[in-house]
């Protein structure tokens, strides 16, 4: 049997904590004077607001990253991490029938699918210590016993129950996991996107050597992309 639990942030980006960024580096012993540089930067964040004539003071912000910084992105991805190895280290994963075992959690930014029953609860208490929110409404869970889909088994967070991808399909690394585990529908979304945008290139009016550039860089990259999630992206049970 194997578990599947879904878990998602609530606006991750917007509510990261500049506490968690320097305890990160601290952990990571990033050397002290880019430490101090990043501590500069960050001490710069403000942000007023006007409402009518009134408008407030500057205000010192201590959450969130900046979008289109290179730089944030980066701490924002050690950030999580240090969040899903904290709670990775108790527990082990799951063993397959052919012996080999699983890592408890798979993440990419912050979209983690957890493969172990007690890692949810240790997740959620690492992520109330970095004050930041899990919601429990729009993560999803799986539960597979011989290849099929189980209902009897539900993951609970506190007081909240987590829904099961029967009530709503999820999307976790790129994939989409929908309660008959078949890939036909992701199919058919990935060729209808590409014909869409196909279609909207040729239509665009661009001289052909711009459609052929528009092509290389993207067209045939996310096509790429969307078939690797669907070769990669695989539970066993």
């Amino acid at each position: 049997m194997v578990m599947a639990f879904y878990y998602i942030l609530l606006n991750a980006y917007g509510t990261i904590p500049h506490k968690l960024v320097e305890t990160t580096l601290k952990t990571y012993h990033v050397p002290e004077q880019f430490q101090k540089l990043l501590q500069c930067y960050f001490d710069k964040f403000n942000m007023c607001f006007t409402c009518g004539n009134f408008t407030t003071d500057w205000q010192r912000l201590e959450v969130g990253i900046v979008t289109g910084c290179t730089i944030l992105v980066i701490l924002f991805s050690a950030a999580i991490n240090l969040l899903i190895k904290s709670a990775e280290k108790l527990h082990r994963g799951a063993v397959l029938a052919s012996g080999i075992q699983q890592a408890p959690i798979r993440a990419f930014m912050d979209d983690p699918t957890i493969t172990a029953k007690s890692v949810p609860e240790d997740l959620v208490e690492l992520t109330d210590w970095a004050r930041m929110e899990f919601k429990s409404a729009k993560s999803k869970s799986l539960v597979l016993r011989r290849g099929r889909v189980q209902d009897w088994f539900c993951f609970k967070i506190r007081e909240d129950i987590i829904p099961t991808v029967k009530e709503k399909p999820v999307k976790s690394l790129g994939k989409w996991y929908r309660v008959d585990l078949n890939d036909k529908e992701s199919v058919k979304e990935m060729l209808i996107q590409a014909e869409t945008w196909m279609t909207s290139l040729e239509k665009s009016g661009l001289p052909g050597k711009y459609k052929a550039w528009g092509y290389q860089q993207w067209g045939a990259s996310q096509t790429a992309l969307a078939i690797a999630c669907l070769r990669s992206t695989r539970l066993h049970c």
